[in-house]
């Protein structure tokens, strides 16, 4: 049966319209997929844009350790397999204010439904703030504000790796779109010796996955804050608001307890003075130190004066050790013992050689402490490294041997440590194997017949 224009107009309409609404189908299910309905740390499919702000630690080694954790993080997290076309990636070193603000605000205009938006601090913080830099410190009721107005179903994941970074919750607040990774009170930093820190924690169980509870190739904050409980992180807030002293905040005003340890680093058992200030007037100070698997003693206890001070002289039974001060009013300052490192390692040997041919190194530290032995890390250059050997007494010299396969210049590298984990700054010595220059034989005794030929060539080859 034949079928006229008309009825197999309407027929083809139909098929139409059946495939629009089949493709209507398909397309509400990839944009409901691509949403999600909680923030994502890790999916391909994804386009993130990270900001990473790395702000004041209590000292250059701090900020040291701050940048080596914010490269590890961003390594695992801008993988290529989790780093979809189109994410864009900034950090901050020590930032205004108002160069946050600022770039928030262009990220207002870049992200679209269903990117996300990772803000990562790692800095010095207190409770409900992070310190920016020398002068300037973010609150967190600020940023709240900063992050009002992304467009609907742009996810955004802050991490704090701060002290009390779990404060921010209270003014941010959570939903399907946004959540907020911080610890609740102090947060570990290593300072090349101490517990994990939270940065690290995330970029091993975000970064390659782990925390990916229902393996459907997506870590979602959600999955990473329960995989980061599990192993013992105590997330979230501290408390409901700002402790205030004596009707001034110690946040609003930035008035922070502070402490004085001279010498900044002692051996075990030698005494330090400790000074102390802007604590609460009348209160009890007590001094806990912690060691490196985080067990601690209570080291000390003492009263401050009227002015919130305190002068007190004790001796450091341990080192590397965290000490943390703290009045009766939770507000506390901590100072870190990385102990006295052994000196800098010379290098005695040869800075010239062939190829294939073992020469022989010496290498030389002593610590200041005369019972400490010492541990040497030589890295030859060529990729062969000598891991750590020893134990050798303090100033005794050491000799290794070693040769290099190929022509080239390498750079012998060599740090020290002690017992106590603490380790030297690293020497260099650079050493050429270079390429032996051979002149033709035929050319020589052609020379040797013919002095005065070829004088410019002669030149050149000799």
């Amino acid at each position: 049966m034949m079928l006229n224009s008309s009825e197999g107009g309407k027929n083809m309409r139909k098929i139409i319209g059946l495939l629009i609404f089949a493709m209507l189908i398909i397309t509400a299910t990839s944009i409901a997929a691509t949403f999600g309905t909680e923030p994502r740390l890790a999916d391909p499919s994804t386009k993130f844009h990270r900001v990473y702000i790395l702000g004041n630690g209590n000292n250059a080694e701090q900020d040291e350790d701050f940048y080596d954790d914010y490269e590890e993080l961003k390594g695992d997290l801008e993988d290529e397999d989790n780093q979809a076309a189109g994410s864009t990636s900034r950090t901050f070193v020590k930032p205004t204010k108002n160069q946050v603000k600022n770039y928030l605000e262009d990220l207002k205009a870049t992200a679209q439904p269903g990117d996300e938006v990772t803000i990562y601090f790692g800095a010095h913080g207190n409770r409900d703030h992070v310190r920016l830099n020398t002068s300037e410190r973010l609150l967190a009721s600020e940023l709240a504000n900063w992050l009002q107005g992304f467009q609907y179903c742009v996810t955004i994941v802050i991490i704090m790796d701060s002290c009390y970074g779990g404060s921010f919750i209270d003014d941010i607040g959570e939903d399907d779109h946004k959540a907020v990774i911080g610890v609740k009170g102090t947060a570990p930093m290593d300072g090349g010796a101490f517990v994990e820190t939270l940065t690290e924690e995330i970029a091993d169980q975000a970064g390659e996955q782990e925390a990916d509870a229902n393996e459907d190739g997506i870590v979602t904050a959600e999955e990473l804050k329960n995989c980061l409980r599990n192993k013992g992180w105590d997330l979230g807030m501290p408390n409901s608001s700002t402790i205030v002293n004596n009707g001034r905040s110690k946040c609003d005003g930035c008035i922070l307890p502070t402490i004085i340890v001279d010498p900044p680093e002692v051996e075990p058992g030698d005494p330090v003075t400790i000074t102390g200030g802007n604590f609460t007037p009348y209160s009890q100070v007590i001094f806990t130190l912690y060691a490196l698997d985080m067990s601690s003693i209570d080291l000390y206890s003492t009263m401050t004066d009227e002015m919130g001070s305190f002068f007190v002289s004790l001796e450091i039974p341990y080192v590397p050790s965290w000490l943390v001060v703290e009045d009766s009013d939770d507000y506390w300052s901590w100072h870190m013992f990385h102990g006295t490192p052994p000196e800098t390692p010379t290098i005695a040997g040869p800075t010239k050689g062939k190829p294939e041919v073992e020469y022989d190194y010496t290498f030389t530290s002593a610590d200041t402490d005369a019972h400490d032995q010492i541990f040497y890390y030589i890295d030859w250059g060529d990729g062969d490294v000598e891991a750590w050997k020893g134990p050798f007494e303090s100033g005794e010299s050491i000799t290794f041997s070693h040769d290099w396969d190929e022509k080239g210049t390498y750079t012998i590298r060599a740090r020290a440590k002690d017992k106590q984990d603490i380790k030297s700054d690293w020497k260099t010595l650079d050493v050429s194997m270079p390429r032996i220059k051979q002149t033709s034989t035929f050319l020589m005794r052609l020379f040797e017949r013919f002095p005065n030929m070829f004088p410019i060539l002669r030149h050149i080859l000799t």
